[in-house]
């Protein structure tokens, strides 16, 4: 019975029949069963993997992951998923690396003890605990900040003292609200200001005359007298409101005509007796008399018998000796077909002629 051979991965690399060996599958030679000097196979096998198939040329059935010792170059190469040999790492490259890299992600090093002062490498908990705020002594100095300075920079005295000075705002700033009667020095926000006070009881004020139209405070009696519809003279007018408006806006002659045009088109303003139609279209008519200027049909078909036209779908025959035709849809030609008598030459001589075509006709004299 065959063997069938795998790889680690479970894939099928070669079946190896009774008898016979295999050495195309791999660079090794797979031996079937039953065959003879099959040790001399097996014990060349492992000579091969032992030196890693060393050669100056690479295998020529590699298999992934297999190793190959370069002899002319004393370099070891695997075979890779891209299906090619790549050279593992040489002592010299292992000695190039001790230049410094670069380092991507986030590399780490040991962190140093706080107040080191050496070349070891600085973390960023080495930085981060030194940061701590030294004991000072004596009367420690420090530059002195710019007016309005927000940041992290120590502020010295001569700052603090600075920054008493009333500052220029800008933007727009704000401050606590006082309440209502407030009367001290605090600042006073716009909301303080325009605060309505709290009446008790029940307040008055004089009242407007009608259709008063100033600051005066307004009475409940102003505003009522306000609702009368007052007595109109003259020709008075008021805003148009927009087509379709529907609310309680006084409705003005442009309104109404407006509307009117908008809903029925111009056609609702002209004279009874000299309507103009400049277009549209016209619905709900099936069926228009001939004598109306309409054709008295619904169809096309229907239409052409009421006018006495001839359908498109008559054709033309040509008969005897004619080639052409067709339906009335289009120009018709006729032309003498070349195989009739009345097509074709004339010839008149005593002997036959030579050549012609269908059609010719000779006179022989």
């Amino acid at each position: 019975m065959s063997y069938i051979i795998n790889n680690s991965r479970g894939q099928i690399v070669a079946v190896v029949a009774d008898g016979t060996t295999n050495s195309t599958a791999t660079d090794l030679t797979l031996v079937g069963r039953a065959v003879v000097n099959f040790g001399e196979y097996q014990n060349e096998n492992y000579v091969f993997l032992l030196e890693n198939f060393a050669n100056d040329t690479a295998p020529t059935q590699p298999i992934l992951g297999q190793l190959w010792y370069n002899s002319s170059t004393d370099v070891i190469s695997t075979y890779s998923t891209d299906n090619v040999f790549v050279a593992l790492a040489s002592q010299d490259y292992v000695q190039a690396q001790k230049i410094s890299p670069a380092f991507t992600g986030t590399p780490t090093a040991p962190t140093a003890a706080a107040a080191t002062n050496t070349t070891q490498l600085a973390t960023t908990a080495f930085v981060q605990n030194n940061k701590i705020s030294p004991a000072f002594s004596g009367t420690p100095t420090a530059p002195t900040a710019a007016y309005n300075n927000d940041t992290t920079q120590i502020a010295t005295t001569a700052f603090v003292q600075g920054e008493k000075t009333s500052p220029a705002f800008f933007g727009t700033p704000t401050a606590p609200t006082a309440v209502s009667g407030t009367n001290t020095t605090q600042l006073a926000t716009t909301a303080f200001v325009t605060a309505s006070p709290a009446f008790s009881g029940v307040p008055t004020a004089p009242n407007a005359v009608y259709n008063n139209n100033t600051t005066q405070i307004a009475t409940t009696a102003f505003v009522q007298g306000e609702k009368v519809s007052p007595a109109l003279s003259g020709v008075p007018t008021a805003p148009t409101a927009a087509n379709s408006t529907n609310s309680t806006q006084i409705a003005t002659t442009a309104f109404v005509l407006n509307s009117l045009e908008n809903d029925l088109g111009t056609i609702s303003l002209q004279d009874a007796n000299a309507v103009a139609i400049t277009g549209g279209t016209i619905t709900g008519i099936t069926a228009l008399a001939v004598a109306d200027g309409g054709t008295g049909a619904t169809t096309a078909a229907q239409a052409r018998t009421n006018l006495s036209v001839p359908p498109n779908s008559r054709t033309i025959t040509a008969g005897t000796g004619l080639t052409g035709g067709g339906d009335l849809s289009a120009d018709i030609t006729f032309t003498i077909a070349t195989n009739s008598n009345g097509y074709g030459v004339r010839y008149v001589s005593t002997l036959d002629p030579s050549g012609g075509n269908d059609g010719d006709i000779w006179y022989q004299i």
